[in-house]
């Protein structure tokens, strides 16, 4: 099995491979699917997930208009976690196991 910080980083990254997510949406669904495996996540952890995920080239941050262009790539800072959404990078693409892997993931 991963361990622990690993595991939340293939949750953050398999979150947003299907749609830009914010981090509230990746901070649920990320600790929904932790606690299903008998994992404590919390803001900060998933936080470092998701800053790792970016680091090591999975995810990128974005900012979202309505207006073209709709999705402008950003530098993520930790000061606009919330503010930001996120999506996959091809890399990431690659590497996302999806929900029903990462659920029966031993």
């Amino acid at each position: 099995m991963h361990d622990e910080p690993d595991f939340l980083k293939d949750c953050v990254i398999t979150e947003v491979s299907d749609d830009y997510e914010n981090f509230e949406m990746v901070l649920k669904r990320t600790k929904h699917l932790a606690a299903s495996r008998g994992i404590k996540a919390s803001e900060t952890t998933v936080a470092e997930a998701l800053q790792r995920a970016i680091a090591e080239g999975f995810v990128s941050a974005y900012i979202l208009s309505p207006n073209p262009p709709h999705s402008t790539k950003v530098e993520y800072r930790t000061d606009q976690l919330y503010a930001l959404w996120y999506y996959v990078t091809p890399h990431g693409k690659s590497a996302a196991k999806g929900i029903q892997e990462l659920s029966e993931e031993s």
